[in-house]
């Protein structure tokens, strides 16, 4: 059993991240699953239950947010950092699949 989980940082901002199927020239298609940051709290939270990585979501701006992916579910062994800004899809290697993510943030 394999999870994936998001540890989400207080922050001044409310984000939006989808994780998506695929990137095709830029744009993510095939949502499946949106996790909107602000009703997280500070735990890791599981998102797949099929893969062992978690997500550490560390900083918010109305521009976009810096998320770590990390090689286990309890958000301990960092793998990498990435700098997501708002409204650009960008292809991750999780756990040997490619997935899609993309932020979406605001001001609250």
């Amino acid at each position: 059993m394999v999870n994936i989980s998001v540890l989400y940082a207080a922050t001044q901002c409310i984000c939006e991240l989808g994780f998506y199927v695929r990137a095709i020239n830029g744009k993510c298609t095939g949502e499946v699953k949106h996790i909107d940051t602000p009703g997280l709290g500070l735990d890791c939270v599981e998102i797949f239950h099929d893969l062992g990585d978690s997500f550490q979501l560390q900083t918010c701006t109305q521009e976009g947010i810096n998320v770590t992916i990390f090689a286990d579910d309890g958000c301990g062994k960092p793998l990498f950092s990435q700098y997501l800004p708002t409204g650009h899809c960008h292809p991750v290697e999780i756990s040997n699949h490619t997935l899609a993510v993309m932020a979406k943030c605001g001001e609250e």
